[in-house]
């Protein structure tokens, strides 16, 4: 619940699409959306093992920007859910988890076409687990809800020339300092034997020292003065390997289309 608070209130501010802002006005303002069809792992680094968190996903949101001269104040949202259901004899696993990636940057031209940012971070990790067991001599029902999130200093660089008329290029490189918080609630039922019921909620020590490298290359077209599109390729990894946290890495295409004043 906090997450998505946290991103209905950033949808109210103003960000970047550097790249396509028109140069020739002291002002200008874009806005538009954005995808990123993306594919989520963990890595156990004890045993080598990588773990899927979430694959085949849309992450959807909104890009907004607001430039002033050589300053842009950016923000970018990518957001999306993800659900799967295990059933075999007896039993059933189901899982639910919503990922939030939220950037909120303010960049200076040092000179065309390079640009340097600094901002504020959050990544977003929320969701349930659930699993019913019927199988004789167990007859239990678990339940676990999680709310944690990343968030901290970023910094970057970005480029974004044209290559050819309408033709653009764009890369973005940016490096984080993280926090992880996180809180929970659990659920167990134990139907054949009540008196082992219980619910309790737990709050987690803060994972600390955690770093975030994003790179993102895109290529697009003006069209109509006031419209672009893109697409590109997006990587994102989290580490290194905490008491309690595994590096995880989330990478895909992302395609975007912008209109601009």
């Amino acid at each position: 619940m906090k997450n998505m608070i946290f991103l209905l209130v950033a949808t109210c501010c103003v960000a970047q699409v550097g790249w396509a802002q028109e140069q020739n006005k002291n002002w200008s303002f874009s806005i538009g959306a954005r995808t990123w069809y993306e594919n989520w792992t963990y890595e156990n680094t004890d045993t080598g093992e990588e773990y899927t968190a979430m694959e085949d996903v849309f992450l959807l949101g909104p890009v907004v920007s607001v430039r002033y001269k050589k300053m842009t104040l950016s923000l970018n949202i990518y957001s999306g859910s993800y659900r799967d259901q295990d059933i075999s004899e007896g039993r059933t696993y189901e899982i639910e988890r919503q990922r939030d990636d939220i950037d909120l940057i303010l960049t200076y031209k040092i000179f065309a076409p390079l640009s340097i940012g600094v901002g504020y971070k959050h990544i977003g990790d929320s969701g349930q687990r659930q699993r019913t067991i019927l199988q004789d001599p167990q007859y239990t029902f678990d339940k676990w809800e999680w709310d944690g999130g990343h968030g901290g200093l970023v910094v970057g660089l970005s480029l974004n020339h044209y290559l050819y008329r309408q033709l653009f290029f764009s890369g973005m490189g940016s490096y984080s300092w993280l926090t992880y918080d996180s809180e929970g609630e659990r659920w167990h039922q134990d139907f054949a034997n009540p008196a082992n019921d219980y619910y309790r909620t737990e709050t987690y020590d803060p994972v600390t020292g955690l770093h975030a490298v994003t790179f993102e290359i895109a290529g697009g077209v003006t069209m109509f003065k006031h419209l672009a599109v893109l697409a590109g390729y997006r990587y994102q990894h989290i580490g290194p390997a905490k008491e309690g946290w595994w590096p995880d890495t989330i990478k895909g295409p992302v395609v975007g289309i912008h209109f601009i004043y």
